[in-house]
């Protein structure tokens, strides 16, 4: 960022924390997209294993 007033680069960067929570809501929701689908294949395999000891 270069401050508008004197040209000069600045080295931090204020934020409010909407922008902080909404960038934590983000990574929650895609957080718990990737479990859920681990979680469902899982659920998945392990039915298939159940079903194949029931067959022998």
């Amino acid at each position: 960022m270069v401050n508008e007033n004197d040209g000069t680069e600045d080295w931090y960067e204020v934020m409010k924390m909407e922008e902080i929570g909404g960038g934590i809501g983000k990574v929650r929701g895609i957080m718990r997209r990737i479990i859920g689908s681990i979680g469902g294949i899982w659920v998945l395999v392990g039915g298939m294993g159940v079903m194949n000891m029931m067959v022998v």
